[in-house]
């Protein structure tokens, strides 16, 4: 697990918000909170699809960022800045299959319950925490150490190394 502190709030907000760096994450949880407190939870309400319209959509269990982005903008954008906000987003399982077929870290797709990136701004202050959910116990911390690192990339490729420091 690490920490990244975004010093440039503003443009890392932009980059989340408005284009399409954070797409390939998929949507745990939300919670913004302005006058209101606004609670999304991203899993997909099968039933609301038909079978078909189900497997179109390649049966997910979470909603993609890329779809929620766009609604997100429009709660968050104005002149007053949110009291806070927390996003959970998990990486997708494409994205996951291409790390664990890649690399040979010793873990397979079913130990592996997923690796997140949670964007926490409170205070005025805007962190991004690396996280990893195994589905068995290990002291192995490769698997964390790739996660990290790939998002220490995305973030570095993102914001410039000097817009973000390693807490």
């Amino acid at each position: 697990m690490e920490s990244f502190n975004v010093k440039d709030v503003k443009r890392f907000m932009a980059k989340l918000l408005l284009h399409e760096d954070f797409d390939q994450y998929e949507v745990q949880e939300v919670e913004i909170v302005t006058d209101i407190v606004f609670k999304i939870d991203g899993h997909v309400q099968k039933s609301f699809y038909s079978e078909e319209e189900y497997e179109e959509l390649g049966c997910p269990l979470l909603i993609k960022w890329k779809k929620l982005r766009p609604i997100c903008y429009e709660i968050i954008k104005g002149k007053r800045t949110p009291v806070k906000f927390r996003f959970v987003l998990k990486l997708a399982e494409e994205e996951l299959r291409e790390i664990t077929d890649g690399l040979e870290l010793g873990f397979t797709r079913q130990d592996i319950g997923g690796l997140y990136l949670n964007i926490v701004f409170e205070n005025g202050k805007l962190n991004c925490i690396t996280g990893t959910s195994l589905n068995i116990f290990t002291m192995d911390k490769s698997l964390e150490r790739v996660c990290d690192k790939r998002v220490a990339i995305e973030l570095e490729g993102t914001e410039k190394d000097e817009n973000i420091n390693k807490v």
